[in-house]
């Protein structure tokens, strides 16, 4: 740990920090910050730390909280710096000591349900699904951040060939929240792969057959509906919400004048 004087903020802290992170070999959290670059870093608050560290590149961010956490790693306000550590290690393509930085995170604030996602998709990330999928279910915090679990469950499960078990985890996000097109392509496709009849039976309430076959997209209208003016359907409603509506046109909506049209 860098040996400090004690942590007065002055006057140009930031500007020294955000000096210091841009300087190659100018800036590292391996305990051997200068004093006064220490100091400046140990006496950020965590608004401020977070300002600097979202302002920054991953690497610098990476080391900007290190350097922060030497001080303050151990306090229960420090989970978001952790849970930041975390993220900016997982855009750096470092899985498992994100983990370890997410857990962090997630001792200090048992709550902080945000932790726990990032956590299990860089066990994902690290190679280890079913840790992943046992960090998810530990979590299961309020309906919405439910509704996102069980989305990356189910979708983690289907990339798996787990059908069986991805197409309960989608229901699942249905049961919370019936209005979900995509989650429903997903789940009726999924349940055309396992034979699951009738596959637009999903028996969540508030959600029709109807409903689920105009939501099944392309690929599983091919299967399903014979119609092809059905099948026109289906497709128009996949690509109303997969391709962006087209810029305004720059013709007149009347068209032109011309003698020779």
């Amino acid at each position: 740990m860098p040996s400090v004087v004690p942590f007065l903020p002055l006057p140009g802290d930031t500007q020294t920090i955000a000096a210091a992170l841009h300087q190659p070999g100018g800036f590292t959290a391996e305990g051997d910050l200068a004093p006064h670059l220490a100091r400046a870093v140990a006496t950020l608050g965590l608004e401020g730390l977070v300002g600097i560290g979202e302002a920054v590149v991953p690497a610098q961010a990476v080391a900007l909280y290190r350097a922060w956490l030497l001080q303050h790693g151990q306090n229960a306000d420090s989970a978001a710096a952790w849970y930041n550590l975390g993220v900016a290690l997982q855009r750096l393509g470092k899985p498992v000591e994100a983990t370890a930085a997410l857990e962090a995170a997630q001792r200090l604030r048992p709550g902080l349900w945000q932790a726990g996602l990032g956590r299990g998709l860089a066990f994902e990330a690290a190679g280890a699904p079913d840790a992943a999928l046992n960090v998810w279910r530990e979590i299961l915090p309020p309906a919405e951040a439910r509704r996102q679990i069980h989305i990356q469950m189910a979708r983690l499960l289907e990339d798996r060939g787990r059908l069986g078990e991805a197409i309960e985890e989608a229901r699942a996000a249905l049961l919370i929240d019936p209005d979900q097109p995509d989650v429903i392509q997903h789940l009726v496709h999924n349940r055309q792969r396992t034979t699951a009849w009738p596959v637009t039976g999903l028996a969540v309430p508030g959600l029709s057959e109807e409903t689920a076959a105009l939501n099944a997209g392309p690929l599983a209208a091919l299967a399903l509906v014979d119609d092809p003016a059905r099948q026109a359907e289906i497709c128009a409603s996949w690509i109303g919400r997969k391709i962006p509506a087209a810029p305004q046109l720059l013709a007149p909506a009347g068209g032109y004048a011309h003698d020779r049209l």
